[in-house]
């Protein structure tokens, strides 16, 4: 599973680190993605850059397996790749439309790069 990390430029003390790095579950699992991105756009610093993972819409058979294989149990797969497990989580993929409108709701253009066959990488900056 491919999970939700922001890069934040920070000066922390003594030890001046280039990147803060803070990992949540991916944005897949997000019921209000822009709201999500609102808020990592928030906490950003002003030229901070925004660097998340996600499923591409050619995912469906290798999340299958990924899901199975820990475990989890599917109620449903839609037709869009979106699977409702047993305990209530959503889980996505996404298409190129699909994030640019969502991060275009969140006040943020993403540069978008094709991470194999079942992935992209969405660079923004704040």
């Amino acid at each position: 599973m491919l999970f939700l990390t922001i890069n934040l430029r920070l000066v922390c003390g003594k030890v001046n680190p280039k990147f803060c790095r803070y990992t949540l579950k991916g944005l897949n699992l997000f019921t209000n993605k822009v709201k999500i991105l609102k808020e990592i756009k928030r906490l950003v610093k002003k030229d901070g850059k925004i660097i998340i993972g996600v499923y591409s819409e050619k995912a469906s058979v290798i999340r299958l397996k990924q899901y199975r294989k820990a475990g989890a149990y599917l109620k449903k797969i839609n037709k869009d790749g979106t699977f409702l497990l047993r305990d209530g989580t959503i889980s996505e993929q996404f298409s190129p439309i699909k994030l640019k409108r969502i991060f275009k709701k969140a006040g943020l253009i993403p540069k978008l790069t094709t991470l194999g066959k079942f992935a992209y990488i969405c660079e923004a900056k704040k």
